[in-house]
């Protein structure tokens, strides 16, 4: 996976964390949830991705192996 983006979901998780200890206002925490978010769905994609491209990998070499056959 990426590293950038374990580096923006560890942010986004300091942040929840220690905004409610040092600032009360609402739009910073929103902002977390949101970035945090974000992050999360880019290594879902990445991940998606990378599972769909092993599996047509191996889908071919089948196909390859059934024309030998």
């Amino acid at each position: 996976m990426v590293i950038w983006t374990w580096i923006i979901i560890l942010l986004a998780v300091v942040q929840l964390v220690l905004i409610p200890y040092s600032v009360s206002e609402t739009y910073l925490h929103i902002s977390s949830v949101l970035i945090l978010t974000a992050a999360l769905g880019m290594s879902y994609r990445v991940y998606t991705k990378q599972r769909n491209g092993k599996l047509e990998e191996l889908s071919n070499r089948i196909a390859e192996l059934e024309k030998k056959i």
